[in-house]
């Protein structure tokens, strides 16, 4: 997609990130799976972070929306035995919490929205509007606030804003433990450095 960069993480040729991906996938066992929806201007973004979370987890997929004559494919994220959650913070959501994973237990399927704040909400609307044909709804979650964002390559609008990576590694803390969380939160910080020292910001 771009010459000198990686066409699966996007990182310079030094800096790619697919053997640490690969062995973050080799690594994890997660009872989550994961569909990252993605607006399809944020597929060129070498900055965006929701496809090393995809690239890193052994059940996540990636969807794109927006693209004219290609329609979003929504009809297999209820399956019979799994919660479907949309981790967004929406005024129904509710706070990801310890609590909530035992009143609501799973396993899940996390569904998040990826691009700026104006495509998430619309793609989180559209997620809303979802029925299963058991007439289920999705159920929206949000992450209570908690240590500050990591991510020092983008700019936040909000203040307690999180990079999609650092979201979904912590939305993994709260269904699948801490080791999931931790996988994914260290090669998030790897891609950050690598960035950094790019830009001359950060020791090689």
């Amino acid at each position: 997609m771009y010459p000198g960069r990686c066409p699966r993480c996007m990182m310079r040729d030094e800096h790619c990130l697919c053997a640490e991906c690969d062995l973050a996938r080799s690594r994890l066992a997660t009872s989550t799976r994961l569909v990252l929806v993605i607006h399809f201007r944020e597929l060129r973004t070498t900055t965006n972070t929701g496809r090393l979370a995809c690239l890193a987890l052994p059940d996540a997929e990636l969807r794109v929306r927006g693209r004219e004559g290609a329609p979003l494919r929504t009809d297999d994220l209820f399956e019979p035995g799994r919660r479907t959650l949309v981790l967004f913070p929406s005024e129904a959501a509710d706070d990801l919490t310890p609590e909530f994973a035992a009143r609501n237990p799973g396993p899940y399927t996390l569904v998040v929205p990826d691009g700026n704040w104006s495509q998430s909400r619309r793609t989180a609307r559209r997620l809303g509007r979802l029925d299963a044909p058991d007439g289920a709804r999705v159920q929206f979650v949000r992450l209570p606030q908690a240590a500050p964002s990591r991510y020092a390559l983008r700019h936040e609008p909000a203040p307690d804003g999180l990079a999609t990576c650092e979201a979904i590694a912590r939305a993994l803390g709260v269904l699948d433990g801490a080791g999931p969380q931790r996988e994914l939160e260290r090669v998030f910080e790897l891609m950050v450095e690598r960035t950094l020292a790019t830009r001359g910001l950060f020791p090689s």
